[in-house]
């Protein structure tokens, strides 16, 4: 088997130690827990087994995204030139998924944004966006990578 191949697999066919894991996940993600070691202990699982799995297991919903694309802006490095780039993002109906900003050099900065459009690439969001970015003071370049 490749070391990266997925599978789907009905729930009940498999170890009741990985529907264990996800309701770990569930737990601490809808703050019934406030720890690990508390969450693991309500659902009757060692940390081990929970560590060894959390990564390799969750639920099919979280696996479904609309279009991920991945943009690269060239920006001025001046205060508050981010949050502007951030508030273009919110009303384009696109989730923010990962930031990475780069060191500036020579006064410019090179942010990198990974974002999920929840429709499909018809519906122009990613394109609108890209122009609403183009009109932020502040924002050299706009390069959409993927």
């Amino acid at each position: 088997m490749p070391e990266q191949e997925y599978l789907l697999v009905k729930a009940d066919a498999l170890p009741d130690v990985f529907a264990k894991v996800l309701e770990v996940k569930r737990l601490l993600d809808q703050g019934e827990c406030f720890s690990i070691s508390q969450a693991v202990r309500k659902v009757g699982i060692s940390r081990s087994a929970y560590y060894k799995y959390v990564g390799s297991v969750r639920v099919f919903d979280e696996t479904r995204r609309g279009d991920m694309f991945t943009l690269l802006l060239r920006v001025e490095n001046y205060a508050g030139v981010l949050p502007r780039i951030l508030d273009q993002v919110v009303p384009s109906g696109c989730r923010l998924v990962t930031l990475h900003q780069d060191v500036a050099i020579k006064g410019i900065s090179s942010l990198l944004l990974t974002l999920d459009s929840e429709d499909s690439e018809e519906d122009g969001r990613p394109n609108a966006l890209i122009e609403s970015l183009q009109l932020v003071n502040g924002v050299v370049s706009v390069t959409r990578l993927t």
